[in-house]
C-alpha cells in the first residue's frame, strides 16, 4: 500500500509538473502575441505619422519648385531653390529609412544622440519654405551645442509637426519663433503627460502670434486623430506623432495658449550624456 501510495503521489506531482510547464509554455505564447500586436500598433501610428510628414516634405517640395519657376531668369536663386528641393527629397528619403527601421527593431536608431541647434540650422530652408512667404519665420537656437537622444529625423519630425500647425493657426502677416534653451530643472515638474525628473534637458518651443486654443480643447490637443482644422483637412496625427516621438525620449511637452493672441509649445528633451 505505501507502495502504491508513492507511486501515486509520484505520478501526480509528474502531471503537475507537466501541466504547469504547458501552462507556462501558454503564457508565453500569449506574451508574444500580445508584444506582436503591440508592435502592429506602434508601427500602424509610425507609419500614419509618417504618411503626415511626407505631406509636409511634399509641400516643401512643392513649394521649392514654385519659387524655382520664378527664378529661371536668376540663376543664383534658381540652384539655391533647386539644392532646398533636393533636401526636401534626402529627408523624405530618411523617413522611409526610419520606418524600415523601426519595423525591423521596434524602434529609431539614434546612436550617442543629435545635436538638436544643428540639425535645426540645417533644416532652416525646409522650415521656411513650410511657413511660406505670408508669415514670418523666427529661428533662435540657443542650446549650447546641447544632444538629445534621439536621430535627425525625429527632431525634423517634432519641428516640421510643430511649425505647420502654427503656420496654419497664424493669420498672413503673423510670426512663427522657433528656439531651443538650456533648461535646468531642479524639482520635479508636471507638464503634459508626465512628471519630469529634476536634470539637464533642452527646450524646444515653438511658439506663434494665431487665434490660440480654446481652454476646453488643451487637454485633447495631442490626442490621435483629433483636429480643430475641420474643413482645413486636419488629421490630427501630426501633434499625436510629435507625443510618441518625445515620450520615447523621456521628455515630455508643456503647451500654454491664449485665445486671440496665439499658443507656446515647450518640448523637454533630456540632455544626452
Amino acid at each position: 500500500m505505501v507502495a502504491v501510495g508513492v507511486i501515486s503521489i509520484g505520478i501526480a506531482v509528474a502531471y503537475e509538473r507537466t501541466a504547469v510547464v504547458q501552462q507556462a509554455a501558454r503564457m508565453h505564447q500569449i506574451e508574444l502575441r500580445l508584444q506582436r500586436s503591440e508592435r502592429l500598433e506602434m508601427l500602424g501610428r509610425m507609419a500614419a505619422g509618417i504618411a503626415h510628414d511626407f505631406n509636409n516634405v511634399l509641400f516643401a517640395i512643392s513649394g521649392g519648385v514654385e519659387l524655382a519657376r520664378a527664378s529661371v531668369a536668376q540663376p543664383e536663386i534658381l540652384a539655391m531653390e533647386l539644392d532646398g528641393v533636393n533636401d526636401a527629397i534626402g529627408r523624405a528619403v530618411n523617413l522611409t529609412k526610419q520606418l524600415t527601421t523601426f519595423a525591423r527593431t521596434g524602434r529609431s536608431n539614434a546612436p550617442g544622440g543629435v545635436g538638436i541647434d544643428e540639425t535645426l540650422r540645417a533644416d532652416a530652408g525646409t522650415l521656411e519654405r513650410l511657413v511660406g512667404r505670408e508669415r514670418t519665420l523666427q529661428l533662435s537656437p540657443d542650446a549650447a551645442g546641447a544632444r538629445v537622444a534621439l536621430d535627425s529625423t525625429q527632431v525634423e519630425q517634432i519641428v516640421h509637426n510643430l511649425v505647420v500647425n502654427a503656420r496654419d493657426a497664424t493669420t498672413p502677416g503673423g510670426m512663427i519663433t522657433v528656439q531651443t534653451r538650456i533648461a535646468d530643472l531642479r524639482v520635479d515638474r508636471r507638464v503634459h503627460d508626465a512628471v519630469l525628473a529634476p536634470g539637464q534637458y533642452v527646450c524646444l518651443s515653438v511658439v506663434d502670434t494665431g487665434a490660440g486654443i480654446p481652454p476646453e480643447l488643451l487637454s485633447r490637443i495631442l490626442e490621435p486623430f483629433f483636429t480643430t482644422k475641420g474643413e482645413q483637412g486636419g488629421t490630427g496625427i501630426g501633434l499625436a506623432t510629435v507625443q510618441q516621438i518625445v515620450l520615447s525620449a523621456h521628455g515630455d511637452i508643456e503647451i500654454t495658449s491664449t485665445l486671440g493672441a496665439g499658443s507656446r509649445f515647450d518640448v523637454y528633451l533630456p540632455v544626452s550624456q
